[in-house]
């Protein structure tokens, strides 16, 4: 029967499978297949491939060269030892902890630069580099640049900092890694990271301990680890981050770095920053070098709140900037938009808003006179006209038509309806008014005497709707956003006068009244589209006033068919309320405006006009009303042509 063996040799271990007689066979090969790799030259520059190289002496600026490997022959021996201060130390081939608990690299002293275009790579439970920090064994690194791969071992870092590293440099193409862990540990200080490779780690791309410090992160390519991205326990000073639009946002948790500063480099790539489980604040601002042009950069942020940030809004290369709230916890960045040019669109838009105002209280005062007077025994009068309102204000006017009509509903009494149409007007450049509901009102008198002299008393009211759209006036950096709202407007006038009639056919009516007047706008919000990227929005607003007035009408017969009529007269507040625009936006700094600062409390009113009495009874009449505004420069001139018939 053939006799068998087999001699298995893995690290340095042999395992045998004989049959019979093959004892000597097996030793020789098992000899054979152990043999150890030389032990380095201490304080030298390897040239071949050896284990446990140590460098004992200062300043021998040891080299590693390609196809070079270094290992460790024992536990918690590393590949390469660093036990007294160099100025630098290369990389080129392979260093590989080959035992439990070793590192490719250890770092016990202080070394100018590290550089690394090769491998290192930790065993099992052993970091790629540890920078010591264990008795006398204090390792720092000024300069460690990485050109090609740092892998941690199985439950350790790519690199483990326990003391200091004042630059760290991943380049390109490069990178530092944990299979199970973080890839980088920071347990001490590193003053500055610039990463332009990969950093990724099991857990935490880098994972920042309590009382550590890390000056300044400069995100250029890849950090990625399963649980966050950084981890932050200690103090992060400054984070610059361009990862984001073209793979996945940076991941972030723990303490908030100090200052977060965007990198851009265009539309298409710039960084975006994903919070979670945060503390603190920040200072959110654009990186020094970023190429930027005006627009919307969506989801710079998220999982940040509005009490984690210190500032949203500045300038850079000339532009303005804000974050927007877009929603929840996102925030969009929008260059191009200044808090200050909003605003003062706000303050442009609620300077129409009062235009608008003042000419709907224009019309519903001037609408609580209306009249039509009925002759002694006739029972009804119609009366109809044109009638068009001017401001001192370009582009704020007015035109329509209305229609009165009273009916005599006793001797001493009347009840009279009346209905004023606008067809078209203006409130500036950026309200338009639908004018298709009228204003509509009633009136009731009582008089003394149906011929007008001696006391009479008169109520009347009025109402009207209006849809409005306001579209902000663009101001410097600012957006034309725009919505849809509604203004409801009422009043009610309660009116004394006592008619007098003299000789030479004039009569005169001093009178006085009370005026309640009451305005709505309903809440107005804007929506996003291409041209605006921070809407605004404003709560439903209201303004009311109470007025007393007293003044004298004239009419003055010229002849028998004409006559002059003209009054004059002031008005004053009893109670005056206007509203504030309170805006509501994504972009912080946004201040309340008021309707009205400045509002006129004594008012005057004057009118002047004539009517023709024609042989059929009827009348024509124009009629000139001037009155000041309680908004403030503000003045209306109306004029109003109408035709009255009695039946």
């Amino acid at each position: 029967m053939a006799k068998t063996t087999t001699a298995v040799h893995t690290g340095s271990r042999c395992w045998i499978a004989c049959q019979a007689g093959c004892l000597l066979f097996v030793i020789l090969t098992c000899l054979a297949t152990s043999a150890k790799a030389a032990t380095c030259t201490a304080d030298t520059s390897p040239v071949a491939s050896c284990e446990n190289l140590s460098l004992a002496t200062q300043y021998i600026n040891a080299n590693v060269p390609s196809g070079v490997r270094i290992t460790s022959s024992g536990n918690t021996t590393p590949a390469v030892k660093i036990r007294a201060d160099q100025n630098s130390f290369t990389n080129s081939g392979t260093l590989e902890g080959s035992a439990p608990g070793a590192q490719g690299l250890r770092l016990d002293a202080a070394v100018g630069t590290v550089t690394n275009a090769g491998v290192i790579q930790g065993y099992s439970g052993s970091a790629g580099i540890l920078v010591n920090n264990n008795g006398s064994n204090i390792g720092s690194v000024t300069t460690l640049t990485n050109s090609d791969r740092i892998v941690g071992g199985s439950g350790n870092s790519g690199i483990r900092n326990l003391n200091t590293i004042t630059t760290l440099t991943n380049l390109p193409g490069s990178s530092i890694t944990s299979p199970d862990s973080q890839a980088l540990y920071n347990g001490s200080t590193i003053t500055t990271i610039n990463n332009a490779g990969t950093i990724s780690g099991a857990t935490y791309g880098i994972n920042n301990a309590l009382d550590a410090a890390i000056s300044t992160i400069t995100n250029q390519g890849i950090l990625s680890g399963g649980t966050s991205d950084i981890q932050n326990s200690g103090t992060l000073t400054t984070l610059n981050n361009l990862q984001g639009k073209t793979s996945s946002a940076l991941t972030y948790s723990g303490t908030l770095p100090n200052n977060y500063n965007i990198i851009i480099n265009s539309q298409n790539n710039f960084g975006m920053l994903q919070a979670s489980k945060v503390s603190g604040t920040m200072t959110f601002d654009i990186y020094n070098g970023s190429n930027v042009a005006a627009g919307t950069y969506s989801s710079v942020l998220s999982g940040i709140s509005a009490s984690n940030l210190t500032t949203t809004s500045g300038t850079f290369s000339s532009y303005p900037w804000v974050l927007n709230n877009r929603t929840g916890s996102i925030w969009d960045l929008i260059i191009g938009l200044s808090v200050t040019d909003t605003q003062n669109s706000i303050t442009a838009t609620a300077t129409e808003i009062s235009r608008l105002l003042a000419l709907k209280r224009s019309a519903l005062a001037i609408g609580l006179q209306y009249d039509c007077p009925i002759a002694s025994g006739k029972r009804l009068c119609i009366s109809s006209g044109l009638r068009s309102t001017t401001t001192n204000v370009d582009q704020v006017y007015d035109t329509g038509g209305l229609i009165v009509m009273a009916f005599r509903t006793s001797t001493n009494t009347r009840l009279g309806l009346f209905a004023d149409r606008s067809f078209y007007g203006k409130v500036g450049s950026g309200i338009s008014v639908g004018y298709y509901n009228p204003l509509v009102g009633i009136f009731t008198d009582w008089k003394q005497n149906p011929t007008g002299e001696g006391l009479e008393i008169k109520f009347s009211g009025s109402y009207q709707k209006n849809p409005v759209d306001i579209t902000r006036t663009v101001t410097g950096y600012s957006e034309p956003g725009s919505g849809t709202t509604a203004l409801r407007s009422s009043a009610a006038q309660l009116t004394v006068r006592y008619g007098m009639e003299f000789q030479g056919g004039l009569n005169l009516s001093p009178y006085m009244a009370v005026r309640n007047t009451r305005q709505w706008l309903n809440a107005y919000e804007e929506s996003t589209s291409a041209s605006v990227a921070a809407p605004l929005s404003y709560s439903a607003l209201a303004a009311s006033n109470t007025s007393a007035l007293v003044g004298m009408d004239v009419d003055l017969a010229l002849s028998s068919v004409l006559h002059l009529v003209a009054s004059g007269g002031v008005e004053a507040d009893l109670h005056n309320n206007d509203s504030l625009i309170v805006p509501t936006s994504g972009i912080s700094g946004l201040s309340a405006v008021s309707l009205n600062s400045t509002s006129v409390h004594r008012r005057r009113k004057a009118s002047l006009g004539s009517y023709v009495l024609l042989p059929s009874g009827e009348r024509v009449a124009i009629m000139a009303i001037y009155q000041q505004e309680p908004y403030a420069g503000l003045n209306t001139m109306r004029v109003t042509a109408t035709y009255v018939a009695q039946f």
